[in-house]
């Protein structure tokens, strides 16, 4: 069986509904399980000891007896959160209780309903580093009758998905890494936004000659450019003080909806904070996408030559 590398674990709380789907296809796929349960493994469809663990051993037992506890103890312990709440299901405390604690801790969250939501998760995933420790819940059965059957399909999608398209195969680099794709590279963003490629190779040649920290970003499919963006002083905007701007955003459009541009995002951020260069800007007319990857929206400004007003965002 090919192994999900951007997974290492599965991690829940073994309630029945949608933590119960998780850990099912979970192990049809081969993915470790883990996570914290209620003391004696209580769960709704096993409420005397051992409880769940008999059927479910990876699970470990919180000292207590109620289920705050254990939904607190996964979101501590998990890399990534992923929600999954189908439409017309009842109030779940359970899953207020994780979701709360997941943005206190400042955890990479997602909350989805539906099999139409797949393409975010892969998105989602896909910005997220490899090797990961996945927290997923959500109702129980006794909230939502559809819980574990919606969960099910949507997340044998996910993994079915992601091992047939090898999406974990593309490579990300910074140009540093790559110089002999320079030209390639000026080239190819040249041809998605009509700057001239000179523009571009004279920033490129700038970064790798360690004059800047500013610095040109890729993905590869192979030695394929699919992916790619770029930090420069100012993106053509009349607020020469809001300094760095993330300029040249693309994904081929096959591409798209697999996390790539999100990848590459969050790359150039922690790559510009671990030189001290922070906070990091950007100008789009698009609302929602970036917002995905902790960016806010921070003021209009003037582009160059433009007749109206753009958005600016600030990554702090």
């Amino acid at each position: 069986m090919k192994h999900i590398k951007k997974i290492n674990k599965i991690r829940t709380g073994g309630q029945t509904g949608v933590d119960r789907a998780a850990m099912d296809v979970a192990r049809k796929f081969g993915i470790p399980l883990c996570g914290w349960c209620p003391k004696n493994g209580w769960a709704e469809d096993y409420p005397f000891a051992p409880g769940l663990l008999k059927d479910y051993p990876e699970l470990s037992e919180t000292p207590s007896e109620g289920t705050s506890q254990r939904t607190e103890w996964n979101m501590r312990d998990a890399d990534a959160i992923l929600t999954i709440i189908p439409d017309r299901s009842l109030p779940s405390p359970g899953t207020d209780v994780g979701l709360t604690a997941g943005e206190i801790l400042g955890k990479p969250m997602l909350t989805i309903s539906g099999i139409e939501d797949v393409p975010r998760i892969l998105e989602w995933l896909n910005s997220l580093s490899d090797g990961i420790e996945l927290c997923i819940g959500g109702p129980r059965a006794s909230e939502c009758s559809m819980a574990y059957d919606t969960a099910r399909e949507i997340l044998f999608v996910v993994f079915n998905t992601i091992l047939e398209a090898g999406m974990e195969n593309y490579c990300y680099i910074t140009l540093r890494e790559r110089p002999d794709l320079k030209e390639t590279a000026a080239e190819w963003f040249h041809g998605k936004f009509c700057v001239p490629s000179e523009a571009y190779l004279e920033c490129m040649e700038a970064y790798l000659s360690e004059k800047t920290e500013y610095g040109w970003y890729l993905c590869l499919d192979g030695d394929q450019i699919v992916g790619g963006m770029g930090v420069i002083e100012n993106d053509f905007h009349d607020r020469k003080d809001l300094y760095p701007n993330v300029c040249a955003v693309f994904t081929e459009p096959e591409y798209r909806c697999k996390g790539i541009a999100g990848h590459l995002l969050n790359m150039v951020v922690d790559d510009l904070r671990s030189k001290g260069i922070s906070p990091v800007y950007l100008v789009t007319d698009h609302t929602g996408f970036y917002e995905r990857y902790g960016w806010e929206f921070l003021c209009m400004v003037q582009g160059e030559g433009e007749p109206d007003m753009t958005r600016m965002y600030i990554h702090r």
